[in-house]
């Protein structure tokens, strides 16, 4: 990736000290692991490390020496910002059917799963421009210009909200921190993201605005451009009978089925006949949990494979004890840092959730050139140069930060 000139944030070059002589702050180190899916605490724990990098780093008159981006894909977790309530959770904080984080990022719960990019940059701001305000929206703007370059969505802010909507629906979320003006935390982006897990969450507080995926407004482009064509189910979709669902470039016939009268017609006549027709919802599946009792459903087992269309069953009343006693996720003693809020505490899972990763060539290709498109607009809008990086160096700093070598984040 070349250069990119013409940004906005070039008034804070050349504050980076004595030795900036040696260095670039516009250089950038980029992670891209954008097709691996990364467990939440192994990147929240690279953050850290970078953060304590950068942090010593400025102690010796080298802001800007260690920025760095982080884009990949989480396994299914809800999270929490440092001041949010439980209150947006539509479920005892005890017994979440996913994992649960509190963070130190703002912002109220959201959801991250496989098929969502999320970008972590670790940048010191005082090397750039030293405003939130303004990092928020270069932020927002890094999704507004992918979502043009890839789809020709046009992205849009919400005045008085944080993040980017397209036809009123959010498709990105951005919850941030800085710690002496190093930033972490960053950006969610759903592309083919599975969205049922936000149907358990009101998504950063906002009850009254939907949440989409790219995938989705394609689809819904797709439809509105020829409303008569025939619905096809989206590619890494399973059909009625367990099998993959067809592509568009599939010549196999399809079966001929019996006209059934709608009111002769079973529930798994109703499954069957909205499988066919491509509406079979986007769930994540998850195993039932162990119970010595085989007739007891567990607390997490809302959610049925088999059955995506059944509703919820009734919690027993046991379950419903144990989650009224469920104290709120508390913070691990993991450091001594001064951010409110900060630690690895979470809730148990319950049940083993599936994560979906067999994605068609058709989303693998999508999530790449969003990967692609992300990373090009960091670069103009940040006015910025992207260099790759190994990702063993992010071991590194995280043995770093495990040893007490980092002494700036020890004494922040």
């Amino acid at each position: 990736m070349a250069l990119a000139a013409g940004g906005t944030g070039g008034a804070g070059v050349g504050r980076a000290g004595p030795d900036a002589a040696d260095f670039d702050p516009r250089v950038v180190t980029v992670y891209d692991m954008s097709d691996r899916v990364v467990d939440y605490e192994q990147a929240w724990a690279w953050q850290r490390a970078l953060v304590a990098r950068a942090a010593a780093a400025a102690d010796v008159g080298r802001r800007g020496s260690a920025q760095r981006v982080l884009l990949l894909q989480h396994p299914p977790v809800y999270t929490l910002g440092a001041g949010s309530t439980t209150d947006n959770l539509r479920f005892p904080p005890g017994a979440s059917p996913i994992p649960l984080y509190r963070t130190e990022r703002g912002g109220e719960v959201t959801y991250h799963g496989p098929g969502q990019l999320v970008m972590y940059p670790i940048l010191d701001l005082q090397s750039l421009t030293p405003d939130l305000h303004w990092y928020l929206r270069q932020l927002e703007q890094v999704v507004i210009e992918a979502l043009e370059a890839v789809s020709g969505l046009a992205g849009e802010r919400a005045e008085g909200l944080t993040g980017v909507w397209v036809g009123g629906a959010k498709v990105a979320a951005i919850g941030v921190r800085a710690k002496r003006w190093v930033s972490y935390h960053g950006l969610a982006l759903n592309v083919v993201a599975d969205l049922a897990p936000f149907d358990r969450i009101v998504p950063c507080g906002i009850a009254d605005r939907p949440v989409t995926s790219v995938q989705r407004l394609l689809e819904q482009r797709a439809a509105q451009e020829d409303p008569f064509a025939p619905r096809q189910a989206a590619p890494a979709r399973r059909g009625a009978g367990g099998g993959e669902a067809r592509g568009a470039g599939d010549e196999e016939e399809e079966e001929e089925e019996e006209m059934i009268p709608i009111e002769q017609a079973t529930q798994e006549d109703l499954r069957r006949l909205l499988a066919r027709a491509g509406s079979v919802p986007p769930v994540i599946q998850e195993s039932p949990p162990a119970s010595s009792d085989p007739g007891t459903r567990g607390d997490g087992d809302w959610l049925d494979p088999d059955d995506p269309f059944a509703p919820p069953p009734e919690r027993t009343s046991s379950a419903a004890a144990g989650a009224a006693a469920a104290a709120e996720p508390s913070r691990s003693g993991g450091d001594d840092n001064d951010d409110v809020g900060a630690g690895s505490g979470g809730a148990t899972a319950v049940g083993a959730w599936s994560v979906r990763s067999d994605w068609s060539p058709e989303e693998r290709l999508l999530l790449r050139e969003y990967s692609c498109a992300l990373l090009e607009a960091f670069e103009r809008v940040f006015d910025v140069e992207l260099r790759p990086g190994d990702p063993a160096e992010l071991e590194e700093a995280e043995a770093e930060l495990q040893a007490g070598t980092t002494p700036a984040m020890a004494a922040a």
